[in-house]
């Protein structure tokens, strides 16, 4: 190396620097290649200063347990380690083997862990100067940064060239942990100091890389100097040293020094930098400045580190950019932990093009925490929401919005509380959460909790979904376990068509899935579809929207287990030319494989205003079910002590022809799929008496299409005003219009008043017949027990209990009896 002005003296820095690093180990060796025969080389370092490590008296050495990569045209080709019998000439030589086959020219590269993987053209190779550096115990620098490179005919003289620059620093005070070096040109822009990158061989230079930084781990002592080994660089502007250490209380701890210069890092040259001065760490962050300055200086926390949160931090109505951006170079990889404060009077800015959030994602390569124990927009004074914080979506490319985050990718996070009121107006599909907008690949959220309105506040055409939690998941064995929902959620803008998502925990499990699963998980907020939507699809859910496709047949999509829904669902105005409408307070619709276990929904779904055109489905727990590997188990609906919990009400009284509308105790419609060990407490009522508009409702099922229905209890009243005959009423379910012979309904039991504007469609066990197969609803093994109850005002006993097991449209006057293709099997049981 040479020297110069203004750097330091490159020989004599390296001999300090690796006069203190003897103990070595070997590189990790490349798979040797076949080859046509062992061929020997002979290796010379350049003078002065090439290879890193030098002896006691300074001079450039080989060492034992060094490797060297040779590529002969065709392959790339490590050696052996060195051992001491290698080396001669007190290290200035060293003899090596290496299994190739013979060539005219010669590539080498030391050491042959930067051994490039491409061929070699006009004389350029690919070479990796690491951008991390670990300086071993008692070392100066990492021997494996100091790469060489050489290019000959001659295999008895190699003569390796250095290709990079030395940044020295003496450590300012004791530190484990790493430094980071910067350097940056006139703009302002990170110069590439390290990573992969083209040199010349036969004359290396200056290059760029395609790391922007250096980092360099190690234990540090005070007083001492140390080396990062960069690219050279001219046009040095501005650098920045980054100091990093762990306290085991106040987690990862950070101390800036930079500095404004002309300078160059030239090629078997350097810089030196000796004295930086006293380091002020940044350690938890309990201002709004030590935010902001923690939010310029994200990306400086590694994965694994950690940032805590000192105090509450009002921010005091300033405007939050979210960290993590898109860019690959501005990037938070640790873990922020809020220590359970809050920082509120924030306003998130919603950026354009970018997912929106207090983080605008957090993506991980290893399933790891990145968040926990943290309040967004509490006030700790009032304890309660500050009303001053916001994130409003209102450019047309902000698709993802999530006060925490508008993306998780393949993180977890915990305990994290919002009191920030989110919406979304832009007019384009959108996925919009309390928590989070979108998850994918596995993700794991637990014990995070909504109280704010979030609102789609859109006319878009496209897709809108809408979460309490989180809008949509769409990573394989994710997780939503012990979260809630405490505030509304609402769609409340018109537009023409589109599709709607709306939901207390998950909008959608989207894409293709397996084993998503959302567990002891409680809804207590609103939620509401308040407004003139020709939806293409609408489906609304207590706990989540809708499920989505499985990749396998043995799995589920999504399992829905111990969750509770508390929370009023509303849904009104819905305009024609919808494909599908499912409406539960659990799911709203199964398309595909799911499991619903052990849930429970306590509050009322209601329909109000005008129904156009719609075929719509509402039930207690399910809305809709259409898969037949979806199974629906101990699930409840309302509660024994009070009826009006967990109840359905249609309020329309609005004439329409083509309204079709099924109710269910448990589920509205089933099309396929088992419902078994389920319990109706509620009452289920509909109020119109137009003629046009159909009405049925069930108990346990409103339209029972095919399916298997075992051991399900209905206690509830089940009313239907409309007086047409294509309404009706059933204990059981309100229709049965299977296409394919069935037998189901075994060991199911009903009691409560049943009532039909059209008296002839009022049955304890099922209201209405329409099919063409031969279906048989209990068995003699295992009949219906019908226990006290009424139909149409009259009392049910033992005596008269038969002539109304189905509507006297259907014909059955007796249990066991089949009336054309139809029989019910039951037993009265008194109570």
């Amino acid at each position: 190396m040479k020297k110069s002005a203004y750097f330091f003296a490159a020989s004599l820095a390296l001999a300090t620097v690796l006069s203190c690093n003897r103990a070595i180990e070997p590189e990790e060796a490349v798979t040797p290649q076949p080859a046509a025969e062992a061929l020997t080389f002979r290796a010379v370092l350049e003078q002065p200063d090439t290879k890193a490590s030098l002896n006691s008296d300074y001079a450039v050495v080989w060492e034992a347990g060094d490797q060297i990569a040779v590529y002969n045209g065709t392959d790339w080709v490590s050696s052996e380690a060195l051992t001491p019998s290698d080396i001669e000439n007190n290290g200035r030589y060293a003899t090596f083997t290496v299994n190739i086959a013979e060539g005219d020219t010669y590539y080498a590269v030391y050491p042959a862990s930067a051994t490039p993987s491409a061929a070699v053209s006009d004389d350029v190779l690919a070479v990796t100067l690491p951008d991390v550096q670990v300086i071993p115990s008692g070392g100066c620098v990492a021997k494996d940064a100091l790469v060489q490179v050489c290019k000959t005919s001659d295999k008895d003289n190699m003569v390796f060239k250095n290709i990079s620059s030395l940044v020295e620093f003496k450590a300012p005070e004791d530190l484990d942990g790493y430094v980071r070096f910067e350097a940056f040109d006139a703009e302002g822009t990170a110069l590439q100091v390290a990573g992969a990158a083209s040199v010349n061989a036969a004359a290396p230079a200056a290059v760029s890389g395609n790391a922007g930084k250096v980092i360099v781990k190690g234990s540090f002592a005070a007083g001492q100097n140390y080396f990062a080994v960069v690219y050279p660089q001219s046009g040095v502007s501005s650098f920045r040293f980054a100091f990093s250490k762990e306290d085991a209380t106040n987690g990862t701890l950070k101390a800036f020094k930079t500095g404004s210069s002309a300078i160059d890092l030239p090629l078997n040259g350097g810089k030196k930098f000796s004295d930086l001065g006293t380091l002020k760490w940044l350690g938890p962050l309990s201002t709004k400045a030590d935010l902001d300055k923690w939010a310029k200086y994200a990306d400086y926390y590694l994965a694994g580190e950690t940032v805590k949160l000192g105090a509450d931090i009002n921010y005091e109505g300033g405007t939050w950019t979210p960290v993590n951006g898109n860019e690959n170079n501005n990037r938070f990889s640790g873990l922020f932990d809020g220590q359970h404060h809050s920082i509120y009077n924030i306003i998130i800015s919603a950026e354009s093009g970018k997912n929106c959030g207090f983080f605008s994602n957090l993506s991980s390569a290893e399933n790891v925490t990145r968040a926990k124990n943290l309040k967004l927009g509490y006030n700790p004074a009032i304890q309660a929401a500050d009303g001053t914080s916001k994130l409003e979506g209102t450019e047309t490319s902000n698709t993802r919005l999530g006060v925490l985050a508008g993306l998780v990718d393949n993180s977890n996070i915990e305990y994290i509380d919002n009191y920030i009121n989110l919406s979304a107006s832009q007019n384009a599909e959108i996925q919009i959460g309390g928590i989070i907008g979108r998850c994918e690949n596995t993700c794991i959220i637990k014990n995070c909790s909504n109280y704010a309105t979030i609102d789609a506040k859109t006319a878009s055409t496209g897709s809108v979904y809408v979460g309490g939690l989180v809008a949509a998941v769409s990573g394989s064995n994710s997780q939503v376990i012990s979260c809630s929902n405490n505030g509304t959620v609402q769609r409340s803008v018109a537009t023409t068509k589109g599709n709607s998502f709306i939901a207390g925990i998950v909008a959608r499990v989207g894409g293709t899935t397996d084993d998503v699963i959302i567990s002891n998980c409680v809804n207590k907020g609103s939620i509401k579809h308040t407004v003139n939507v020709k939806n293409k699809q609408l489906y609304i859910g207590g706990i989540i929207a809708m499920d989505n496709t499985t990749s396998a047949e043995d799995k589920y999509s999504v399992i829905i287990t111990n969750c509770t829904n508390e929370g009023y669902i509303e849904s009104t105005s819905l305009s024609n030319a919808s494909t599908g409408m499912g409406i539960g307070g659990i799911i709203g619709y199964c398309k595909n494989h799911s499991k619903i276990s052990d849930c429970t929904n306590l509050g009322t779904i209601k329909k109000i205003n005008n129904h156009n055109g719609l075929t719509s489905r509402f039930g207690g727990i399910v809305g809709w079910i259409a898969n037949s590997q979806t199974l629906v188990e101990n699930c409840t609906n309302g509660s024994l002590a009070d009826n009006t919990q967990g109840s359905i009400t249609c309020t329309l009284e609005t004439k329409d022809d083509s309204s079709i509308e099924y109710y269910g105790g448990i589920v509205g419609a089933l099309d396929q799929g088992t419902v078994k060990d389920c319990i109706n407490y509620a009452a289920l009522s509909t109020i119109s008496t137009e003629n046009g508009i159909i009405e049925i409702a069930g108990g346990i099922v409103g339209q029972l299409a095919g399916g298997v229905l075992e051991n399900c209890n209905n206690y509830g009243a089940v009313s239907v005003a409309a007086p047409h005959v294509t309404c009706g009423a059933g204990g059981i379910v309100g229709i049965n219009n299977c296409i394919n012979d069935n037998v189901t309904g075994t060991g199911c039991k009903t009691k409560g008043a049943i009532s039909c504007g059209n008296a002839n469609n009022a049955g304890l066990v099922i209201g209405m017949f329409s099919s063409t197969a031969t279906t048989c609803f209990g068995s003699s093994d295992s009949p219906v027990i019908i226990s006290d109850g009424s139909v149409n005002g009259t009392t049910i006993d033992a005596s008269n209990y038969q002539t109304y097991l189905a509507g006297t449209a259907a014909g059955i006057t007796a249990s066991g009896v089949a009336s054309g293709l139809n029989t019910i099997w039951a037993t009265f049981v008194s109570e």
